[in-house]
């Protein structure tokens, strides 16, 4: 009976482990840390200056996300010379100018009302599976791996620029996402 008992906490075990190894594209880790690495690469207009917090708000339906921000920020403590501040939003019509707004289209947001919301504020959209070039940075997976698309256009509007060699990394063409 004991050696039963083993053998199926065995197989629970390994199948546990595959489980996590097969686990591919975004984490709410990496998420995070997509989002805080990213931020330091973009460059906001002058009104950055007179801000008192880095302002990263998370559009979603549970609170996740928030704190792994939460949790990373506490090492990272600043960005582009302000303390990061992580606020959490659940509805577009209260969502709050910042310097970077993150969504996911599991959470069924609508980009264009988002984009509505926070146009002419010098707010950095970060999404994650929405279509290609519908926000300015998103988040994809590509071959099992996180990888992101960046949409210049979108960001100059919105008087943000980025630095050259982040974009390099960027996928560019729909043919590369796909």
């Amino acid at each position: 009976m004991k050696s039963f008992r083993y053998l199926q906490i065995l197989v629970l075990l390994a199948l546990s482990a595959s489980a996590l190894f097969a686990q591919q594209g975004f984490t709410n880790e990496t998420r995070a840390l997509y989002i805080l690495d990213i931020s330091r690469y973009v460059r906001f207009n002058d009104s950055i200056q007179a801000r008192e917090e880095f302002v990263i708000t998370v559009l979603e339906k549970n609170s996740n996300l928030y704190f792994e921000l939460e949790e990373l920020s506490k090492n990272r403590k600043e960005i582009q010379g302000k303390p990061i501040a992580i606020r959490v939003c659940t509805d577009i019509p209260k969502l709050q100018a910042g310097q970077v707004v993150f969504l996911n289209r599991e959470d069924g947001f609508n980009m264009d009302e988002v984009i509505e919301q926070t146009k002419g504020s010098n707010t950095l959209l970060i999404s994650e599976g929405y279509p290609f070039r519908s926000s300015m940075i998103n988040f994809v997976v590509v071959d099992g791996e996180p990888r992101f698309e960046a949409n210049e256009e979108l960001m100059v509007q919105e008087g943000l620029y980025v630095n050259e060699l982040f974009l390099a990394q960027a996928i560019k063409t729909r043919e590369d996402w796909e």
